[in-house]
């Protein structure tokens, strides 16, 4: 009972400085967990842990709807500072469009912890983990009166909220090996993970930022919109149903001693999450051409603009990475790490291509777009453990 690392976690950047490759690694949370041993290196644990270190933002794509105009909007949503709120719809119009609705609070709430359990077994060849987790999603309760959208004629008065979503359940499944391969160079080991998650998608690590060219939670200055598209592991539609995020991660990390005092970690991984379409609809907080985006009045107009938007794209995440670490003394390491990421969107009737950020916008023509992006990090460390 206190604080130690997540029980779901194994490789957890074992070999790592940045420590940034794609994978779980939740090194200190609050927990109360059990751990029962069976002899021959087999143990299963249960563990009930906080929550909130791993709850990433609930989506609320409609929230971008505006009644000036009666027409959504292409402004995205923020988080950070204000309450998040979405709209849910009660009437709609022949496009799908909400014409009248409620605001719905979709910041998260904590009603139980997250579950987890892992069952272990270590040998002398190495050992073999296979860890399972449940988290909760739920949104809070209606606030405020009806509003008018999209050119609705008027919100009755006897206008009800609807249901209040029920909480939803993600998961994360994780598999690990690692093999001691003295055979090599004393020392010497191989990492193999990986997870799947839906709704849960702290513990594939998909959503951790590598490094970003802006001071912010960005993967780098090109992507506009992709940090809130990155990390939400739920989206409310406007029917108040919850959509949950499927996300995958795979990590391979090898350590080799050239000498009792040099080592070198190589270390590669990837990712990829699917967000749920109801994230793409055309009433979403898209990113526009110029001023002349918006509003999206229209399937069409959401079809010629809104297409390029990064907000709820599938993607790839790639990370490579390599070090190299002397130990002159026990206890003191003196190293370099050098990493490479790439970052790739996918599908869609652009092909996967979103607004360029970096290059000026062309009002009311074709936007210039990229489908990726990528960049390199590099850390120099002197650490000295007592």
């Amino acid at each position: 009972a206190g604080r130690a690392a997540s029980f779901f976690d194994f490789y957890a950047h074992d070999l790592e400085m940045i420590g940034s490759s794609i994978g779980s690694d939740a090194a200190s949370t609050n927990l109360f967990a059990y751990t029962a041993t069976f002899g021959g290196g087999l143990s299963a644990t249960i563990s009930a842990e906080d929550p909130i270190f791993r709850r990433n933002p609930v989506s609320a794509p409609f929230a971008a709807l505006s009644a000036v105009g009666g027409n959504p909007t292409g402004a995205n949503i923020a988080f950070l500072g204000g309450q998040p709120i979405a709209f849910v719809g009660n009437q709609f119009n022949g496009v799908g469009l909400a014409t009248s609705g409620y605001q719905l609070d979709v910041a998260q709430r904590n009603v139980m912890p997250d579950f987890v359990a892992a069952l272990r077994y270590d040998a002398a060849w190495g050992s073999a983990q296979v860890s399972g987790a449940v988290h909760e999603i739920r949104v809070g309760t209606y606030t405020g009166g009806a509003f008018q959208l999209n050119g609705g004629a008027g919100v009755p008065a006897t206008l009800a909220p609807a249901r209040v979503p029920s909480a939803e359940y993600g998961f994360a499944v994780q598999g690990g090996l690692k093999f001691n391969m003295p055979q090599i160079a004393p020392g010497d080991v191989l990492w193999l993970q990986a997870a799947y998650a839906q709704g849960a998608n702290a513990y594939t690590g998909v959503f951790g930022p590598q490094g970003q060219e802006l001071n912010g939670s960005t993967y780098t200055n090109r992507f506009s919109g992709t940090n809130l598209a990155g990390g939400y592991d739920a989206a409310v539609d406007t029917f108040g149903r919850v959509h949950l995020t499927e996300s995958f991660s795979g990590t391979i990390a090898f350590l080799h001693y050239w000498a009792p005092e040099v080592r070198q970690g190589v270390f590669g991984s990837f990712g990829r999450v699917h967000f749920d379409q109801a994230l793409r609809g055309i009433a979403s907080p898209l990113t526009g051409v110029g001023a002349a985006a918006g509003p999206f009045t229209s399937v069409a107009a959401f079809n010629a603009n809104g297409v390029f938007s990064g907000y709820g794209r599938d993607y790839n995440n790639y990370y490579v990475g390599t070090n190299l670490i002397w130990s002159p003394v026990r206890d003191l390491d003196i190293g370099v790490e050098v990493a490479y990421q790439k970052i790739q969107f996918l599908g869609g009737a652009s092909r996967g291509r979103v607004i360029d950020a970096n290059k000026p916008q062309v009002v009311g023509g074709t936007p210039r777009t990229i489908s990726e992006d990528d960049q390199v990090l590099a850390r120099f460390r002197v650490q000295r453990d007592f």
